[in-house]
């Protein structure tokens, strides 16, 4: 997972994930991990994506004492709508 906010002037990028959770209607998913900001390691994030009309998204990243350094929450719990591209969320196939 990557992020770059251009404003901000931050790019994450992953490096390990610790769980994701699917809602079983496949709209919603959110995950956690661990990541670097700006190139540093020791960043853990929190990742809201919803499958829908409008997609949202929200990446919350925090550094190692848990200080919240970024969080898009700008519109309730998903975030805000793409600006470009969509969200796909997979279910599996039974």
């Amino acid at each position: 997972t990557e992020f770059q906010c251009n404003g901000a002037g931050l790019t994450f990028c992953s490096t390990a994930y610790e769980w994701l959770v699917v809602n079983q209607a496949g709209s919603n998913a959110q995950f956690k991990g661990t990541g670097t900001l700006n190139g540093v390691a020791g960043y853990q994030f929190m990742l809201w994506a919803k499958d829908g009309a409008p997609d949202t998204f929200r990446i919350k990243i925090s550094d190692s004492a848990g200080t919240v350094v970024y969080d898009n929450n700008m519109g309730g719990e998903f975030g805000t709508t793409l600006g470009g591209g969509n969200i796909v969320i997979h279910t599996p196939k039974r």
